[in-house]
């Protein structure tokens, strides 16, 4: 029931557009009577809640849960002060990122003095688009980003000349150790992220710096990738 239940929230996060309890059925393959019955303990459990006519949206409780989970791990006490140093010393937007099946999200984020970044606690994102979903997806498992990349075209996430122009590029932001974004998602903004491993070498979270597209230059690029390199090596999920 617990791999159902995953599944499940799992297409919801994607999916919160279309997640009716036929749609789920259908694209996880689950009984439409198994999916009303672990809906409900859902909804029951505050962990989802129904949307009208178009199936049902998370709720901020799975979030908080993972991010007290990173907390035990004493992952955001050491990760936190080392982020308000680095915004402040380079007074740039600083971001932490965690992979959540085919998603990134934001769970810790500083503004800087220059606020270019649109971003916000919480934030979802695709891989393969901007500068941590291309840092994340360069050091996964190629078969398994393949899955999530049909997915995205099935889903309209991305294009397939998107996902294309994105494999691309994977293996040099995997041979630099960094990936950098120039106005991908946000016009005007560049930012530049590298990844965070767990104890067995699997890319689990990123840190991301951003700013002026303009201030991007090449020497920009090497500062703030040693920068945020040498901080990911202390910080092991």
């Amino acid at each position: 029931m617990y791999d159902k239940t995953l599944r499940i929230l799992e297409y919801v996060s994607g999916n919160q557009e279309n997640s009716t309890i036929q749609a789920i059925s259908r694209q996880t393959g689950i009984s439409k009577s198994t999916v009303h019955r672990i809906i409900k303990t859902l909804v029951d459990d505050q962990v989802v809640i129904p949307r009208p006519k178009s199936g049902y949206n998370l709720t901020p409780k799975l979030f908080a849960i993972g991010l007290n989970g990173l907390k035990q791990k004493n992952v955001m006490d050491l990760a936190v002060p080392i982020l308000r140093n680095i915004s402040q010393s380079t007074k740039e937007t600083v971001s932490f990122y965690v992979l959540s099946g085919t998603e990134r999200i934001c769970v810790y984020h500083v503004e800087g003095e220059y606020p270019y970044s649109r971003t916000k606690i919480g934030d979802r994102g695709p891989l393969l688009k901007g500068s941590v979903g291309m840092v994340m997806a360069a050091f996964m498992d190629r078969t398994e980003l393949s899955g999530i990349a049909d997915l995205y075209m099935k889903e309209g996430t991305l294009t397939p000349e998107q996902i294309q122009s994105a494999m691309e590029r994977l293996t040099l932001v995997k041979e630099q150790g960094y990936a950098v974004s120039m106005g991908a998602r946000h016009p005007g903004t560049a930012s530049l992220a590298v990844p965070i491993f767990d104890i067995s070498g699997y890319v689990t979270a990123a840190l991301s710096i951003a700013t002026n597209i303009d201030r991007m230059t090449p020497e920009v690029i090497k500062y703030y990738s040693q920068i945020l390199s040498d901080v990911a090596k202390q910080i092991c999920m």
